[in-house]
């Protein structure tokens, strides 16, 4: 199943760390009641499964279940990630001044979640071929590992499909962040601690995008090209920026710096 023999160790370290980052966004969500943001606690959650599935799967190589398992959750996990900074982004806009955004901030965490909405169901459709991939054998007659090898190109293109629409997306709204930066700095808006979350969504979503692009360009290679087949890519690029992306807001919870 798996295109490398993948690290026990290196899974193991990837879920305790998500579960706990992720214990204490919903401690902070939690003291600050700040049920908005839970977006981001929703994709901590699924990263943690998915690397605790990832983890036992390791040890049990050939458990389809479990492969399916943390493939999905890794794969869209980060989508709630990014839906939690378009929400974010409006939130602050709302609190310095509508006049300093290129769309209506009530519009912003909208737009997005929308796009964010059809990149999901596009990348569900793309995991669902890759995982409908039936299992070979040394008695496979020559078409089904024909019909199975179109299958997994299909599933590739189509989940590649949807991470494209997911990076699109992501691309636009740091135009929007950088805007909404450039005109406060230049149109007298108030000051104050909001900017120090600004930079925050900043660092975070810079984070999420390393992910975005890392992802685009190992679906592009196929399903065995060089990336995906290089476990480090993988945790340096998707599994330790999202964490990242998170824990940020550990330090720099929302309504510490904004209503």
């Amino acid at each position: 199943i798996w295109p490398y023999l993948p690290s026990f160790a290196a899974a193991l370290v990837a879920v305790i760390l998500y579960a706990l980052v992720t214990a204490l966004l919903i401690g902070r969500m939690f003291q600050y009641r700040t049920w908005w943001f839970i977006a981001l606690i929703l994709g901590g959650i699924m990263e943690t499964i998915g690397f605790g599935g990832r983890a036992q799967n390791t040890r049990d190589l050939n458990n389809q279940s479990l492969y399916k398992m943390q493939l999905s959750c890794t794969i869209l996990a980060p989508i709630f990630t990014a839906a939690a900074e378009y929400i974010l982004l409006g939130r602050i806009m709302d609190y310095v001044g509508s006049r300093f955004s290129l769309f209506r901030p009530s519009l912003v965490a909208w737009v997005f979640i929308i796009s964010d909405a059809v990149s999901f169901l596009i990348q569900v459709g793309g995991a669902a071929a890759l995982l409908a991939r039936p299992d070979l054998s040394a008695n496979s007659t020559p078409q089904q590992v024909t019909n199975a090898a179109n299958l997994l190109t299909l599933g590739d293109n189509i989940l590649l499909a949807g991470l494209a629409v997911n990076l699109g997306s992501f691309v636009i709204f740091i135009v929007q962040v950088t805007y909404f930066d450039y005109k406060t700095r230049t149109q007298g808006a108030v000051g104050g601690r909001w900017r120090k979350l600004l930079w925050a969504l900043y660092v975070s979503s810079v984070l999420v995008l390393i992910r975005q692009v890392y992802r685009v360009i190992e679906f592009s290679q196929g399903w065995f090209g060089y990336l995906p087949t290089h476990e480090g890519y993988f945790f340096g690029l998707d599994a330790l920026v999202i964490l990242l992306a998170s824990a940020v807001y550990i330090w720099y919870w929302p309504t510490r710096y904004i209503p």
